[in-house]
């Protein structure tokens, strides 16, 4: 997966209309209206990960425009729009933030909430951590697999606890898309803190 490499091409179909146009035929203006919609719509669903200078607010407002306008899109246009298990798939992304940040707001709201936390980076971490373990040697049997495991989660919730402790990816100043792949707690800037937001409205605003 090159996953800079398909940012930045979804970033240039959401581009499309700021592009000069007064040389385009009507057909081809019409081709740039539709292009600037699903355009429109796939950033409302990148950002949020993104952008690391939004707040929480920001975030949740952009990702309730990608599902009304998804819904929308699907709804008029079904599987040409959209493949049925995609639409799916993005749709319970956004439910399940917005269950997530509801669940952090009861637990303690004074915590911030990423949402690049919501997918599978941290699962990444851990089998980095685990295969630092090994060092030179990347196999290990079934028990050092248990051990390293183990080491791997202390390691990890010691940086829950200390933050500051870990350095993260090395990349922490999202300059460049290729950085944009691992983002950390450190490279963001936006407030995120769960009772930053009110869901409700937030949701509504993104109508």
């Amino acid at each position: 997966q090159d996953v800079p490499r398909a940012i930045s091409f979804l970033k240039a179909i959401s581009s499309v209309p700021s592009l000069p146009n007064k040389d385009c035929s009507p057909t081809e203006l019409h081709e740039r209206r539709i292009i600037g919609i699903i355009g429109e719509m796939v950033a409302s669903f990148m950002d949020p990960f993104i952008q690391p200078t939004w707040n929480l607010s920001q975030q949740v407002v952009s990702l309730s425009k990608y599902a009304h306008m998804a819904l929308v899109l699907f709804r008029a246009y079904g599987v040409s729009f959209m493949p049925h298990q995609l639409y799916g798939d993005t749709q319970t992304t956004v439910k399940n933030i917005m269950f997530c940040i509801a669940k952090q707001q009861d637990l303690d709201g004074t915590q911030p909430f990423y949402l690049f936390w919501t997918g599978d980076d941290r699962l990444e971490n851990l089998f980095g951590r685990v295969r630092m373990q090994g060092a030179h040697n990347p196999n290990f049997t079934f028990k050092q697999l248990a051990e390293h495991l183990a080491a791997a989660i202390d390691l990890d919730a010691v940086f829950t606890r200390h933050p500051e402790l870990d350095s993260g990816h090395r990349h922490l100043k999202v300059t460049r898309t290729e950085h944009i792949d691992h983002l950390n707690p450190e490279s963001w800037q936006g407030c995120v803190k769960a009772d930053s937001v009110n869901l409700q409205s937030a949701w509504a605003s993104g109508k």
